[in-house]
């Protein structure tokens, strides 16, 4: 007799199931629609890294002027999201322009 799944093989099970599910819907997507989701995709990112990136320079400041000492963590965290942000732009305007990627 088999024994029942746990939650946690459940979970995996449905979580493979539904990445499947995405790659071959992913896949029957037409070249041009493709194209278009990852603009729209890279385009949200950079947006909402932006934001992110901001607010949490913002922090940094306020931190700043709260402790009197310099609020690094803040600043580095605010960085690497420009980063990200600065990658998805590039991402778009690669997309954009027809390039590859």
């Amino acid at each position: 007799m088999a024994q029942p799944k746990t939650p946690g093989q459940r979970l995996l099970e449905a979580a493979l199931t539904l990445g499947s599910m995405a790659a071959m819907t992913w896949l029957s997507l037409p070249e041009h629609s493709r194209g278009l989701w990852k603009m729209r995709a890279s385009l949200t990112a950079s947006r909402w890294l932006n934001n992110a990136a901001r607010r949490a320079g913002q922090g940094g400041m306020a931190a700043e002027l709260r402790a009197g000492r310099p609020a690094s963590e803040h600043y580095q965290t605010s960085y690497m999201l420009a980063v990200a942000r600065d990658a998805c732009a590039r991402a778009y305007q690669r997309s954009r322009s027809g390039g590859a990627g």
